[in-house]
């Protein structure tokens, strides 16, 4: 697991985050761990969802939302993935930095599941190209209950927190 770190943030001390993402073939299993050890988000009980019962929704990084980068290598083109505990997901593809706007959305790469127990949340995806290694970036948007915000990032080399950076995905997969 990845430390995700926050973005000139002072972060309680009983709030962490970590992450990975495992490839098998053309799945992708992408895990995040949540410590909340003092309560200070609202997040819901365990659950347990197909790709059928979690809608598609904009916007989720407006609250606690859990996202993944995923650049091919050598390409400028690149999907956003964002994934709300409410629960909903969305799949977003760029062609350049931050373009098109408004963001497009993808059917690419397929959610099969969303399973969530209070602590990890494990997305499982399907259709990834086999013959593509990627560039990734594990990030999150963490809503305490106080409305505080805190911006998370395996890497933030930029002036400002910027997922879309493309120095900032540093895992390989």
């Amino acid at each position: 697991m990845q430390n995700i770190l926050p973005f000139q943030s002072i972060l309680p001390t009983t709030l962490s985050l970590r992450g990975d993402l495992q490839r098998a073939g053309s799945k992708l299993v992408l895990i995040f761990e949540v410590i909340d050890s003092a309560g200070v988000l609202e997040l819901p009980k365990a659950f347990c969802f197909d790709a059928h019962q979690v809608p598609r929704e904009n916007e989720l990084w407006n609250e606690t939302c859990f996202e993944m980068f995923l650049r091919p290598q050598n390409e400028t083109l690149y999907y956003e993935f964002n994934f709300s505990l409410k629960p909903a997901w969305n799949e977003y593809l760029f062609t350049d930095y931050r373009s098109p706007q408004p963001p497009q959305a993808a059917n690419d790469i397929a959610l099969k599941s969303m399973h969530w127990d209070g602590r990890l949340l494990k997305l499982e995806l399907a259709g990834v190209n086999t013959n593509s290694n990627f560039d990734v970036s594990l990030n999150a948007v963490l809503k305490e209950k106080s409305g505080i915000k805190h911006y998370m990032a395996l890497a933030h080399n930029g002036e400002k927190a910027d997922f879309h950076l493309a120095k900032n995905f540093i895992l390989k997969r």
